[in-house]
């Protein structure tokens, strides 16, 4: 599939560039999807309808790659996996999902992100494996459920997994299992609230709404 990446570089996002991506075999684009000007390749692919891929994304080495209805890849993230030493991680992106821009994904080993969560802001790392001081190599898995928050510049560990309706802070070190709902910050993270909406927070008022969302904003004075 050297072609593939190059189609998916250097043509416009069209439904017949989607057309083209189709003729591959064990690839399926939606007529609906985007596919903008991004590096791709996996040994499988799914994009289903309404799924955007935009541009300067690098998706390299990836044993399967799978994004549900109406999810989002930003511009500049990256996801890679190294092949020649026989990794094959896969990845899963959930409905409604967004992976906003210029994040690192490692795929040594699979991450599986849920329906309706947002990695948001820019510059959060994710890493399947690690070493120690002997070069012997660890690896696993990162899974994110449902309803999750990401704020930007967040780092993963390896076996990670984070339950639903969760929002964890920006800037922290996500180090263990989240297992219970909640709001969540810190280096190494540690939970500092029980609620995971704005609306239950004493520390914040509703400004607004609009585009079917609620605006808050955080008073001065309030920690």
């Amino acid at each position: 599939m050297k072609i593939f990446p190059l189609i998916t570089l250097f043509f416009p996002p069209s439904k017949l560039k989607n057309r083209l991506l189709n003729l591959f075999p064990n690839v399926y684009v939606d007529k609906s999807a985007y596919v903008g000007f991004s590096y791709i390749r996996a040994k499988k692919i799914t994009i289903q309808a309404n799924a955007k891929i935009k541009h300067f994304v690098r998706i390299k080495g990836v044993q399967e790659l799978l994004l549900k209805e109406k999810s989002y890849i930003g511009n500049f993230n990256s996801l890679y996996c190294n092949e020649a030493l026989g990794d094959k991680g896969n990845f899963v992106l959930g409905e409604m999902s967004e992976l906003v821009r210029q994040n690192a994904l490692d795929l040594t080993n699979d991450i599986t992100i849920g329906d309706n969560v947002v990695i948001g802001g820019f510059g959060s790392q994710f890493w399947t494996h690690g070493f120690d001081v002997y070069r012997n190599r660890i690896e696993g898995e990162i899974v994110i459920a449902n309803n999750v928050y990401i704020g930007s510049s967040t780092i993963f560990n390896l076996g990670i997994t984070i339950c639903d309706d969760v929002i964890v802070g920006a800037g922290s070190l996500v180090s263990r299992n989240i297992k219970q709902t909640g709001f969540y910050a810190g280096s190494p993270i540690s939970k500092k609230a029980d609620y995971c909406e704005l609306s239950a927070s004493n520390r914040t008022s509703l400004k607004c709404e609009k585009f079917g969302r609620k605006f808050y904003v955080k008073e001065l004075g309030l920690e």
